[in-house]
């Protein structure tokens, strides 16, 4: 029996776990760390406010949701959403568009098709909630960074993807890279 290990792990800007999966000869194990971590980025806007995401609730009965914030220049929140559901939801990245909409992108266990789906979702500047989709199929997809195209009303998602060479999770199973591009409703182009 081969007894290999090979550890993946990426690290926020903090120096903070944002995931760590490690492989072993015949099972995957996938940890979040999120009890440790606090998965935060942040973009001042042109009227001196800010965004920031963060995955909160994990380890407790609600499990890891997705918290949205918007403060003013003082540093005083002017509003805050939480979006999850009953299991894992993590927050990847975000992107305010010119209209001061934002997409937040991340993964999420509680909806979709598989293990670990794309989440997307959308609110409006005042954190009402446009739209949220997921993307994936049954095996594990995870959220990563979301760009503005050079079609500017489109969207280039960066994820890795869960392959297998059977429905069966098994060692058998790589990550691979993938992007996809939405239109500004979320539509895959």
């Amino acid at each position: 029996m081969n007894n290999l290990s090979v550890i993946f792990s990426n690290f926020n800007s903090f120096g903070k776990y944002n995931w760590l999966v490690i492989y072993f000869s015949t099972i995957i194990l996938f940890f979040i760390l999120l009890w440790k971590v606090k998965v935060s980025s942040s973009l001042p806007l042109k009227d001196s406010s800010s965004f920031s995401i963060n995955t909160i609730h994990c380890g407790t009965l609600q499990e890891c949701d997705i918290e949205i914030i918007k403060k003013n220049i003082s540093g005083k929140t002017l509003w805050r959403k939480v979006i999850g559901g009953s299991s894992y939801d993590k927050a990847g990245g975000f992107l305010k568009t010119e209209t001061g909409e934002l997409f937040v992108v991340g993964s999420t266990s509680s909806f979709g098709k598989g293990i670990y789906d794309i989440w997307i979702i959308k609110v409006d500047v005042e954190g009402r909630l446009i739209w949220a989709n997921t993307y994936g199929d049954y095996l594990n997809e995870y959220g990563f960074k979301i760009y503005v195209t050079k079609e500017e009303d489109n969207f280039l998602i960066i994820r890795i993807k869960q392959d297998c060479k059977t429905i069966n999770v098994s060692n058998e199973c790589i990550m691979k890279d993938w992007k996809f591009t939405i239109d500004k409703n979320g539509e895959i182009i």
